[in-house]
């Protein structure tokens, strides 16, 4: 279950995304003090194959990105970039391994709109948040 690790090194090995957000890449919350715009993701872990008599090959991975911006126009713009990065990738993970796990799929589901009023851009206004979900299938 590294899914995790695959998304974080095909982001940063990724021009159009590191362009927008340098190495502003983290697990689950962006640390405070972090300069915008930044990307966040967390995972969910299922099996595959929900046999209980054998060892599970593959695992399906449910991976949530929060991708935040000072500017609406700019969440869009990173989401863009990121689909770019991940949507349709198969086989051995477009050139980029985590761990020996190779990457079946993965795949774009959808993307939200949101805004973070609690956590204020310069001057006081409100972060924009893209949250773009990804259905990865991980054989083991």
């Amino acid at each position: 279950m590294i899914a995790d690790r695959y998304i974080y090194a095909k982001l940063i090995a990724t021009a159009g995304v590191t362009s927008l957000v340098g190495t502003r890449i983290y697990p689950v919350f962006i640390p405070q003090g972090v300069d915008y715009p930044a990307i966040s993701y967390s995972a969910v872990y299922t099996p595959a194959d929900n046999s209980k008599n054998e060892d599970a090959t593959h695992d399906n991975c449910a991976f949530t990105l929060r991708l935040w911006h000072a500017e609406y126009d700019g969440a869009s713009s990173l989401d863009v970039a990121v689909r770019a990065a991940l949507d349709y990738v198969d086989g051995a993970g477009a050139g980029v391994t985590a761990g020996g796990v190779t990457i079946n799929a993965c795949e774009w589901v959808s993307s939200t709109d949101g805004l973070e009023e609690g956590n204020s851009a310069p001057g006081g206004a409100p972060y924009f948040f893209r949250e773009a979900l990804y259905n990865i299938r991980e054989q083991r």
